[in-house]
């Protein structure tokens, strides 16, 4: 596996359909809160699985994993080689960064090769939360079921939590990549959902093949989630995780073309039943007045 860094737009662009990238396997719980089967996962989001054993076998829970030192890696942990460490120490830098305010206030600091950019937010925010302002997102499952009839439009619903590294890779995807614009444009042809950790629903429609996130879930106007309609050069096993934003893309376009087909053939249907209904009223009425 290749270590994607945060400011390396090349890692959100590339095409390589043989490079997979594991989403995290922990949503809704922050990481001082994960247990020690939490943290081997984190380990193996960050393709570090090697030291899965050792973290369990000494307990390193959450709590414990935010507090590891250099020290604590190296001659605890038997972290010998810097740049694994290195690795840890980052992630765990980005951890501690959104999860460390006293005030309430987080931030989300995207990398990029121009510079820094940084998202603040506060619990409750509503809108974008960091994937693109010029995006119309809603929060809320069932106002946007109810926007999606009305509108005749498909959903997409993103999930997502603000303490992970795929989550942010993500954001940059919808942000930073040479492809957010084209993600914005696509937007248009659908109800947009943008739910952040404690809001992931707990119905398991909504994880149809597992707990985990970044998740973006394609649903038809009456929100159902479209199985068929996953992302087809994701990671292995982990259908509706994506992190590059030509995945995005493509799958937005696939589909758009195929839940407004639909909605569109099913439309004509609909006029046709009812033009008939009203026929046959007319021609009853017709019928009692000559009688």
């Amino acid at each position: 596996f290749p270590l994607l860094t945060a400011g390396s737009t090349d890692a959100v662009d590339a095409k390589n359909a043989d490079v997979y990238v594991n989403p995290i396997l922990t949503p809704a719980k922050g990481p001082a809160e994960w247990s020690s089967k939490q943290v081997v996962e984190w380990l193996e989001s960050i393709q570090l699985p090697e030291y899965g054993a050792v973290f369990q076998a000494e307990e390193i829970d959450g709590k414990t994993l935010l507090s590891l030192t250099e020290d604590n890696l190296k001659e605890d942990l038997g972290v010998k080689k810097l740049g694994h460490r290195k690795k840890i120490r980052m992630a765990l830098d980005e951890l501690n960064r959104v999860h460390s305010s006293d005030d309430g206030l987080q931030t989300i600091t995207i990398g990029t090769t121009m510079g820094t950019s940084s998202h603040y937010y506060t619990p409750g925010e509503k809108g974008a939360r960091g994937f693109n302002d010029n995006i119309k997102w809603l929060n809320d499952i069932s106002e946007g079921v109810k926007k999606a009839q009305k509108e005749e439009k498909p959903l997409l619903l993103l999930i997502h939590n603000t303490a992970c590294h795929q989550c942010n890779k993500l954001k940059q995807a919808f942000t930073e990549s040479s492809f957010a614009q084209e993600i914005e444009k696509w937007s248009e042809n659908f109800v947009m959902i943008n739910l952040q950790n404690e809001e992931e629903p707990s119905d398991l429609k909504y994880q149809p093949d597992g707990e985990y996130i970044p998740r973006l879930l394609f649903m038809d106007m009456n929100g159902v989630v479209q199985r068929s309609l996953n992302n087809t050069k994701g990671s292995r096993g982990y259908d509706f995780f994506y992190y590059r934003g030509d995945d995005v893309v493509r799958e937005m376009k696939r589909a758009a073309k195929m839940l407004q087909s639909s909605s569109t053939i099913e439309k004509p249907h609909a006029e046709k039943q009812a033009f008939v209904a009203a026929a046959e009223i007319g021609l009853n009425n017709h019928l009692k007045t000559e009688l």
